[in-house]
Parts: structure tokens; C-alpha cells; sequence
């Protein structure tokens, strides 16, 4: 009988330390869970931190390229610009020049208006200075 109660007591003790030793386990997944409930959240901030990278990337690659296509634009207008103004100089030339002959025409014009009457009057004195 007596081994009988040691036995019992023993298997009391061995379930006690059986209780403790998971009660200790639990307190311990605990912590353990909340490690790996935030290495989780880690994890899926980091994928979000790449996928925005990779978007800021992909953004900035075709901001390059529009910049790159605005300016080769520009240098073809610059120089069309720059062919304009030549254009417009020389039809500014040209404009100064018609003005120049139409003036010099209304000159003449009116040189030959005065001159017409003293012609026809020394036409009419001497017929072969027509």
C-alpha cells in the first residue's frame, strides 16, 4: 500500500510538472506568436516597399524618356525657329527693297507727269524731239 501511495504521489508530482511544464510552453508561444505575427507584417510592408519601388522606377524610366523625346523636340523647333528668322530677315529685306522700288516708280512717276506737258510743248515747237 505503501508503494501504492508513492506511486500516486509521484504521478501527482509528474502531472503537476506535466501542467507547469505547459503552462510554460504557452507562456512562451505567446511571445513566439506575436514574433512571428510581426514578422508577418514585415514581410508584407517590405513586398509594399518593393512594389512602390518598382513603380517610382518604372515612373522615373518614363519620365526619362519624355524628357529625353521633349528635349530632341525642342532642338528641332529651335532650329526651325532659327530657320524662320532667317526666312523673316530676308522677307524683311526683300519687304525694304519693294518699298525702295515703289518709291523710286512713284519718283519717276511723277517726274514723268511734270515732264510730260514740257514735252508736248516742245513737241509742238520742234516734232522730232518726241
Amino acid at each position: 500500500m505503501e508503494l501504492w501511495q508513492t506511486t500516486a504521489q509521484e504521478l501527482d508530482l509528474l502531472q503537476q510538472t506535466n501542467q507547469k511544464n505547459i503552462s510554460d510552453g504557452q507562456i512562451h508561444d505567446t511571445p513566439r506568436q506575436q514574433l512571428k505575427d510581426q514578422l508577418v507584417q514585415f514581410q508584407q510592408h517590405t513586398h509594399k516597399l518593393q512594389v512602390a519601388n518598382q513603380k517610382r522606377e518604372s515612373t522615373n524610366q518614363q519620365f526619362l524618356k519624355t524628357l529625353t523625346e521633349q528635349s530632341t523636340e525642342m532642338e528641332v523647333l529651335q532650329g526651325q525657329l532659327s530657320d524662320s528668322v532667317c526666312v523673316c530677315e530676308k522677307a524683311s529685306r526683300l519687304q525694304k527693297r519693294l518699298t525702295q522700288a515703289e518709291q523710286k516708280a512713284t519718283t519717276a512717276t511723277q517726274q514723268l507727269t511734270m515732264l510730260a506737258p514740257q514735252r508736248r510743248r516742245a513737241a509742238l515747237v520742234d516734232p522730232e524731239t518726241l
